[in-house]
């Protein structure tokens, strides 16, 4: 796994600084097509934020399942603990990340409720 931000996480980033002041000025139209567009980038970051959990979890079970089997080496026990120590970090960075985008979202959809019912006044 490589430990370089990726293009799925610089896009979300880029694309909230490019959207987050829209929702306090745009009006009906503008929200919607941030929420079309933004709902493309949070399943590409959900995604590898899965993808990244399930080999989390598969090195994790390799880990435990070696510790458990006393014929396991010493050093294959190390090489799985530093697997393991390597890829928690990377989880964590983007589940922030997916966590950053969906609140995002969030404020995006509650500000399309807002407008939308605006709207209907």
């Amino acid at each position: 796994m490589d430990a370089a931000q990726s293009d799925a996480e610089r896009e979300a980033q880029a694309f909230i600084e490019e959207n987050e002041p829209l929702l306090e000025d745009g009006g009906l139209l503008t929200v919607q097509r941030i929420f079309v567009q933004g709902v493309q980038i949070i399943k590409a970051l959900s995604d590898e934020t899965v993808d990244v959990a399930n080999d989390v979890t598969d090195v994790a079970n390799d880990l435990a399942a070696a510790i458990r089997d006393p014929s396991t080496s010493p050093r294959a026990i190390h090489e799985l603990e530093a697997e393991y120590a390597r890829m928690v970090p990377l989880y964590e960075r983007k589940n922030k990340a997916f966590q950053q985008f969906s609140d995002f979202m969030d404020r995006v959809e509650a500000r399309y409720r807002r407008e939308a019912e605006v709207g209907r006044a």
